[in-house]
């Protein structure tokens, strides 16, 4: 389609669900951003995948979350 941009591709391709779990994410990214310097992301594992998020809080203390992930 003539003159389309990325904003209509998302729509296209991304219900409800989707959009839903982005926001939820963004909303994850500012926690940690506002609140931890120096993050870091390590992943472990191939398939099963551990992923762990940390960064330094401002009192100089080690924080962060942790998930997993499934790649097929």
């Amino acid at each position: 389609r003539s003159g389309s941009t990325d904003r209509d591709i998302g729509e296209v391709f991304f219900g409800e669900r989707e959009k839903k779990r982005a926001a939820r994410f963004a909303r994850l990214q500012k926690v940690l951003d506002d609140n931890l310097r120096s993050l870091r992301v390590i992943r472990v594992g191939k398939i099963r995948i551990d992923i762990y998020i940390a960064g330094i809080t401002g009192s100089g203390r080690l924080a962060g979350v942790k998930t997993k992930a499934i790649e097929t």
